[in-house]
C-alpha cells in the first residue's frame, strides 16, 4: 500500500470518529503544507485535528487548549507565545501516550514534517474511545447496581419483619418450660445468645436531610449489620450474668472424692438416673463436704427438693399467671422474663461446674487404675523371668555342692535345658528364615509397584503440563484472535456502506499486481546477482590458482634467469597493482552509495524550505529579545 493510501484511510478513519477533517485533504502533505504556508486560512489544521482528538479522549482536561498559535506579527512576544502553545500540546500528548516516545517536543508542532505528522495522528486514532463499548459497560454496571440495591431492600425488609415479631416468641417461651426439659431448653437459649454467629442480622442507615428514597433507598449506601434489638439486649444481659457467675462462684477448696461401689468397682455417677440424678447426687455430696463447704449449696439442694415436691402442672399453670398479668411495655415483659431465668441459669451453671469437677476426678482415677495395671503386669513378667533364672542356679548350684543330687543328674537336666534351649533357637531361626522370604517378596513387589507408580504419575504430570501449555497457548492465540475479530468487525461497522467497492477493488487488484511484478523483478536481480558473484568467484580462484603456479615457476627460474628473476618482480607489482585497484573500486562504489543517500536526503531537505527560513527568523527575533532582557537588567541593576 502507498503512502498516499494509507493516508487517506487514516483521514478517512478520523471522520468516521467525529473529527472534521476537510473534504479536500486526501495526503498528509496537505496538511503540512497548509501549516507551512502561512497566508492560508487553514495554518493552524494539524493543531486544530489534534486538539478535536484530545478533546475526545478527555473534553474535561484538554477544552481549555488554544485553538491555535498566535499570528507572526515580528515581536519577541507572539514568537514565546507560539512556543509554549507548542509546549502545552507536546505535554498533552505525553500524558495521553502514557510515555515519552522519540521525537515528542514541540517541534513537531511548530516545524512538522509529513513523516511525523502521520505517526502523531496514528497515535491520536489508537488513543480515541469506542463508544459502543464505553456504553454497554455503563449500562451492565447500572443493571448491577440496581440489582444489588433490590436485593439488599428485600433482605432488610425481612429482617425487619422477623425482629418485631419477637414478642410472640416470649408468650410462645412459658411452654417450653416445664421441668427439668425447660431448663436444658433455657440453657441452649443462653448458649444461643451468647454466640454472635446465630444472632440475626439487622440494618441500620444514618439518613440526613438531604437523603432520598427513605430507609430502604439509602441500603446501599453506608449500611451496618447488627444484631436484633432484642436479642443483642438478651445477649448483653447474659454477658453480665456470666461476668457475675465467674466473681460470685470462688469454691473454696476441692476434696477427691473415691466411691466403692457394692461390686468393687469404681463408682461412676453419670450411670445414676441420668442429669437430673447427677445433679442431686453431687448437691447430697457436696452438702457432707465430699466436694467442696459453699453455703450457697445448701440453698441448692434445698431449693432443688422443692422443686422436686411441687407439682410441675402448678408451676406452669403459675407462670401463665405471671405471664398474663405482666405489664404491657416490652421492657418490663423482658425484665421480668429475665428475673423468672436468673435462678435457672444460676442452677445449671454451679451444676455444671461441679460435673465438670467430678469428670475431672473421674479422669484421673482412671488413669491411675491404668498405670496400676501396667506395673502389675510388669511386676509378672519379672517374677516369671526370675523364677526361671532361680531354677537354672539351683541346678548348677546342686551341680557344683553335690547336696540335694548327684552330678550326674544336675549334669544331664542341665544338658536337656541345654538341648531344648538350642532346639527352640534353631526353630525359631527355621521360623524366621520361613517367615522372612515372603515378606522379603513382598517388599520388593511393593517398591517395584511403587516405582511404578512413580514413574507412571511423573509421566502423566509431564503430559497434564504439556496440555496445560498447550492449552494456555491454544487459549492466547483464540483471545488474540477474538481480539482481531473485534477490530476488524468495528472497523467494519465504521466503514461507511455507501462506498464505490468496484473501484476500491480495482485499486486493491492493480496493487497485487504491481507487488507481485515487483516480486518477480526483485527475484530476477537476486538470481543474476547470484550468478554474477558465482563467475566472480570462480575467476577469483582461477586466477589464484594461476597466480600461484606461475609464481612457483618463475621463483625456481629466477635463480639461474636474470630475465626470470625480472619477470618475478614485474609479476609481483602487478599483482599489488590490481589488489590497490580492487580496494579503489570498492571505495568508489562505497562512495557512490553515500552520495545517493545524500542527494535523497538533499531534496526531501529542499522540499521544506520555509522551515529553515522560519527557524532562522524565529532565532534572530530570540536573540534580539535576549539582547533587550539583557539591556533592562543592566539597567535595573545601575
Amino acid at each position: 500500500m502507498s503512502a498516499a493510501d494509507a493516508d487517506e484511510v487514516l483521514f478517512h478513519a478520523l471522520r468516521s470518529s467525529g473529527i472534521d477533517v476537510h473534504p479536500s485533504w486526501s495526503a498528509i502533505d496537505d496538511v503540512v503544507n497548509d501549516v507551512d504556508d502561512e497566508s492560508s486560512a487553514n495554518t493552524n489544521a494539524l493543531l486544530n485535528i489534534v486538539r478535536q482528538c484530545l478533546c475526545l479522549i478527555d473534553a474535561t482536561a484538554y477544552e481549555s487548549l488554544p485553538r491555535g498559535f498566535p499570528l507572526d506579527d515580528g515581536s519577541g512576544t507572539s514568537v514565546a507565545e507560539r512556543f509554549r502553545v507548542a509546549g502545552r500540546y507536546a505535554s498533552a500528548l505525553i500524558e495521553v501516550g502514557g510515555e515519552q516516545r522519540d521525537g515528542d517536543g514541540f517541534q513537531q508542532f511548530l516545524y512538522p514534517s509529513a513523516s511525523s505528522a502521520r505517526a502523531m495522528l496514528k497515535r491520536l486514532l489508537e488513543l480515541l474511545p469506542r463508544r459502543d463499548v464505553d456504553e454497554a459497560v455503563r449500562e451492565a454496571e447500572k443493571a448491577r447496581v440496581s440489582a444489588a440495591s433490590a436485593r439488599l431492600g428485600s433482605r432488610a425488609r425481612a429482617m425487619v419483619a422477623r425482629s418485631t415479631k419477637a414478642e410472640a416468641a416470649w408468650g410462645r417461651a412459658a411452654g417450653a418450660l416445664k421441668g427439668f426439659a425447660g431448663v436444658a431448653a433455657a440453657a441452649r437459649a443462653k448458649k444461643r445468645t451468647d454466640d454472635t454467629t446465630n444472632a440475626r442480622e439487622f440494618y441500620t442507615s444514618r439518613l440526613t436531610t438531604s437523603s432520598s428514597g427513605g430507609f430502604f433507598g439509602n441500603l446501599s449506601a453506608d449500611t451496618y449489620a447488627v444484631p436484633s434489638v432484642l436479642e443483642y439486649a438478651a445477649r448483653v444481659r447474659a454477658e453480665e450474668e456470666a461476668e457475675e457467675d465467674a466473681r460470685r462462684l470462688k469454691f473454696s477448696g476441692v476434696v477427691r472424692a473415691e466411691f466403692i461401689g457394692p461390686d468393687g468397682k469404681p463408682f461412676d455417677l453419670r450411670k445414676r438416673g441420668g442429669l437430673r440424678g447427677l445433679v442431686a447426687e453431687i448437691f447430697r455430696l457436696a452438702l457432707e463436704g465430699g466436694f467442696y463447704t459453699e453455703p450457697r449449696a445448701i440453698q441448692a439442694c434445698a431449693e432443688l427438693e422443692e422443686t422436686q415436691v411441687v407439682d410441675e402442672d402448678k408451676v406452669v399453670e403459675s407462670a401463665n399467671d405471671v405471664e398474663n398479668a405482666a405489664m404491657d411495655t416490652l421492657e418490663d415483659r423482658i425484665k421480668a422474663r429475665e428475673r423468672d431465668l436468673e435462678d435457672v441459669h444460676r442452677r445449671i451453671d454451679e451444676a455444671m461446674s461441679v460435673v465438670s469437677t467430678v469428670d475431672d476426678e473421674i479422669a484421673a482415677c482412671a488413669s491411675k487404675v491404668k498405670e496400676a495395671m501396667e506395673a502389675t503386669d510388669a511386676k509378672r513378667a519379672l517374677t516369671a523371668e526370675l523364677e526361671s533364672n532361680y531354677l537354672l542356679h539351683k541346678q548348677a548350684v546342686g551341680m557344683v555342692l553335690a547336696t540335694d543330687r548327684p552330678v550326674e543328674e544336675s549334669e544331664a537336666e542341665l544338658n536337656k535345658v541345654l538341648v531344648a534351649a538350642k532346639e527352640r533357637l534353631e526353630q525359631l531361626s527355621a521360623e524366621w528364615n520361613a517367615a522372612k522370604t515372603p515378606l522379603l517378596a513382598a517388599i520388593e513387589a511393593h517398591a517395584e509397584g511403587a516405582r511404578e507408580k512413580r514413574k507412571k504419575a511423573k509421566n502423566q504430570l509431564e503430559e497434564i503440563e504439556k496440555w496445560r501449555s498447550e492449552g494456555k497457548d491454544t487459549s492466547s492465540l483464540l483471545r488474540i484472535k477474538e481480539q482481531e475479530q473485534r477490530q476488524l468487525l468495528d472497523q467494519y461497522e465504521a466503514a461507511p456502506k455507501s462506498v464505490h467497492r468496484p473501484s476500491f477493488v480495482r485499486r486493491v487488484n492493480e496493487i497485487i499486481k504491481n507487488i507481485k511484478k515487483q516480486e518477480r523483478e526483485i527475484v530476477k536481480i537476486v538470481g543474476d546477482t547470484r550468478s554474477v558473484q558465482s563467475d566472480i568467484n570462480s575467476a577469483q580462484a582461477c586466477l589464484e590458482r594461476t597466480y600461484t603456479v606461475v609464481e612457483e615457476i618463475l621463483f625456481r627460474e629466477a635463480r639461474s634467469d636474470e630475465l626470470c628473476r625480472a619477470a618475478y618482480k614485474h609479476l609481483h607489482g602487478m599483482h599489488a597493482g590490481f589488489a590497490d585497484l580492487i580496494d579503489k573500486v570498492e571505495a568508489t562504489g562505497v562512495a557512490r552509495r553515500s552520495q545517493t543517500d545524500l542527494q535523497r536526503k538533499l531534496v526531501e531537505i529542499s522540499k521544506q524550505p520555509s522551515n529553515v527560513e522560519r527557524v532562522a527568523r524565529d532565532l534572530e527575533l530570540m536573540k534580539r529579545q535576549i539582547a533587550e532582557l539583557e539591556e533592562k537588567l543592566s539597567t535595573t541593576a545601575a
